[in-house]
């Protein structure tokens, strides 16, 4: 899916006031970009940056393919420059640097000269101060793009003199059916459920996807153990507990349980809705004496339980007693 179908899709608004203002050449020399933590806003920003200077555009926006998008995408571009306020405050000495530089002659046929400002929530007064005047007096083909999640922090004089295009949170099942595009159907419901976004899990998987799936087996193998109350205390002790040591670990674990257990409350039939292969197991569970949605509410008791608690084995061991206690 290229970027443009993403945001028509994700961001429909948005997308229409980008096309319309692109496709009638009616742009602004200044945009704000406001999203909460599921929006990618840097991607927007970048986007709309290509949109500028592509030179085989489609419905007036960006198509993601020729030279020129593909040095804004690389950061080879010449007159293209990103202060990026996640990483570091944006001072004035930024805002005088980019001044400086774009007065000089543009390297580009085009003579367009774009600047990023990325979480600008995180700029000095200074620095605020200095974008006003340069924002006060725009200089002919200098495009600025701003983001922020915290519009409320950007001085009232600087949105004045930008186009704000407000973007939407994403939606679990938008980011389920994005992450379909890469994963299978339990693993993309189980990563929609655990984060909040799409960079949050992009940054998780870099890190521990092996690990995630070592997880999601455990939480299957100790479901099945308490369903048909095999000796779960054996299992968790002689494989769980050697894998499950961290807190971060447990909770996941945790969450993961629930997760699947919801589904199964939630499903209609035997099987559960986003686990296609797991419908013995959800027979067996609504079958059970089990009361599903107490099993649901004392796992996440235990997950509230695991930064206080420095022993995880002895956490969860005394959950799945419990549990199976209270149903014998």
């Amino acid at each position: 899916m290229s970027y443009l179908e993403k945001l028509k899709k994700t961001q429909n608004i948005a997308y229409q006031t980008l096309k319309n203002s692109f496709s009638t050449n009616h742009t602004s020399h200044a945009y704000l970009l406001q999203g909460g933590p599921s929006v990618h806003l840097l991607d927007i920003a970048h986007f709309i940056a290509k949109s500028f200077i592509c030179n085989s555009p489609i419905e007036g926006l960006a198509c993601e393919t020729c030279p020129n998008c593909i040095r804004i995408e690389d950061h080879a571009y010449p007159d293209f420059i990103v202060v990026d306020g996640e990483k570091t405050s944006i001072k004035k000495q930024d805002i005088e640097d980019i001044q400086i530089e774009f007065n000089k002659t543009s390297f580009e046929e085009n003579g367009k000269k774009i600047y990023i400002l990325n979480m600008f929530e995180n700029a000095t007064t200074g620095a605020s101060n200095s974008l006003l005047k340069f924002l006060e007096e725009p200089v002919e083909d200098v495009i600025a793009i701003i983001t922020t999640r915290n519009i409320s922090k950007i001085l009232p004089t600087i949105i004045s003199r930008c186009q704000v295009i407000r973007l939407k949170e994403i939606s679990k099942a938008e980011l389920y059916e994005n992450l379909l595009t890469k994963y299978d159907q339990e693993t993309s419901y189980i990563l929609s459920n655990l984060f909040p976004t799409l960079e949050e899990i992009e940054n998780y998987l870099k890190r521990d996807e092996e690990d995630l799936h070592t997880i999601i087996d455990y939480v299957f193998e100790t479901l099945d153990c308490l369903a048909y109350k095999k000796d779960i205390h054996y299992y968790l002790m002689t494989d769980v507990y050697k894998n499950i040591n961290s807190k971060n670990q447990a909770k996941i674990f945790l969450d993961i349980c629930c997760i699947f257990l919801k589904d199964v409350l939630s499903s209609e039939g035997s099987t559960p809705t986003h686990f296609a292969d797991k419908g013995a197991l959800s027979s067996l569970l609504k079958e059970s004496k089990f009361n599903l949605n107490d099993v649901i509410k004392e796992m996440m008791i235990a997950r509230g339980n695991i930064d206080v608690n420095a022993n995880i084995p002895l956490l969860l061991d005394s959950l799945f007693y419990n549990l199976l206690k209270g149903v014998n």
